[in-house]
């Protein structure tokens, strides 16, 4: 079963690893999305099939809306 994972809190020069590559090393089968989302609307849209999501929580929102 390949994992569906959205990162919306994608900063192209972060210095952070790339969590796929990561996930993908340890024999998950995953499918890794990165984004920037920055509003409830774009973060809803972007995880609408996702099996998991990384964020950012100082940065982004996660309300009872997004949840």
């Amino acid at each position: 079963m390949k994992y569906r994972i959205v990162n919306v809190a994608y900063m192209p020069d972060a210095p952070v690893p790339d969590y796929g590559q990561m996930l993908r090393q340890s024999g998950f089968d995953v499918e890794y999305i990165k984004t920037t989302c920055t509003t409830e609307s774009e973060i809803i849209a972007a995880c609408a099939q996702a099996d998991a999501v990384i964020g950012a929580a100082t940065y982004q929102r996660f309300s009872r809306e997004v949840i």
